[in-house]
């Protein structure tokens, strides 16, 4: 399964180009051999890519079939993946079918699914809003180790009617130390805001350095900004918009006006 396991791997390197060019039809024709082989996340992974049209056309009616296929085995990947396809673009029968599935993988030990249901209990939009339902979630899941569910332990704290700032930035942090680009931003924000800590710009900016350089479009936006403002530290212009640039090809828009700012006041310069 180790060799099957790399095949996911490489794809993704392939899909996400690191390391090497793009090349989504690569990538997906690594995952095919992968789930070819049986290994359920890189079906999963085909059924995503089916969703959004990388790598082939678009065809999300095949990927409900390849994922129902998979429910119908039992599969806590299938129910799963299926579940957040139809809270995403379901219609209102599809996501009561969604909260079934996620509540059908919950019961098989699945750690994603807990944290998935868990943030559908916080968002309150497909069921009631339940805070001490979705912080018990996240504990199961957290207790197995599932890395989304540090960050959603939070953002659950962050949203609370009296928000545990001080909780939040734990849990943030725990979420960081374990790799996440996200959370690692996430902490930069909360130091530049002073939740749960001082205000600290300059510590701000190490986190969203250390975010940017594992890819978050959110942390490069937070740390091209505050390279180019100078904000918790020297003023570095050039970079600045370099990790702008960046976030903004990720579809960051809030990165796209800060930029579009700059290369108004550099045409134009000083307005009065």
């Amino acid at each position: 399964m180790g060799y099957i396991s790399a095949k996911r791997s490489l794809a993704w390197m392939y899909l996400d180009g690191i390391g090497v060019p793009v090349d989504a039809e690569r990538g997906l024709g690594l995952l095919s051999a992968a789930a070819q082989q049986g290994h359920e996340r890189a079906t999963t992974d085909i059924t995503f890519l089916y969703t959004k049209g990388i790598g082939t056309e678009k065809n999300a009616s095949r990927a409900v079939a390849m994922l129902d296929d998979l429910v119908r085995k039992g599969s806590a990947d299938g129910m799963r993946t299926l579940a957040r396809y139809y809270l995403r673009d379901g219609d209102k029968t599809q996501r009561k079918t969604a909260l079934d599935l996620l509540e059908k993988a919950v019961a098989l030990g699945d750690g994603n699914a807990m944290r998935t249901l868990a943030d559908v209990y916080v968002a309150g939009r497909e069921t009631k809003r339940d805070f001490a339902k979705a912080e018990s979630l996240l504990d199961q899941a957290i207790a197995q180790d599932t890395l989304a569910a540090y960050r959603s332990k939070a953002l659950l704290l962050l949203k609370m009617p009296d928000p545990r700032y001080d909780q939040a930035m734990y849990w943030m942090k725990e979420a960081a130390s374990r790799g996440s680009a996200r959370a690692m931003a996430d902490v930069g924000a909360m130091y530049e805001q002073g939740k749960g800590v001082p205000v600290d710009e300059s510590e701000a900016r190490i986190w969203y350095g250390k975010s940017a350089e594992l890819g978050d479009s959110s942390g490069a936006r937070h740390f091209g900004q505050s390279l180019y403002m100078g904000t918790g530290g020297p003023r570095d212009v050039e970079n600045g918009v370099k990790w702008l640039e960046k976030s903004a090809a990720a579809g960051e828009t809030d990165a796209m006006r800060v930029l579009a700012y700059q290369r108004i006041s550099r045409s134009c310069g000083p307005l009065l």
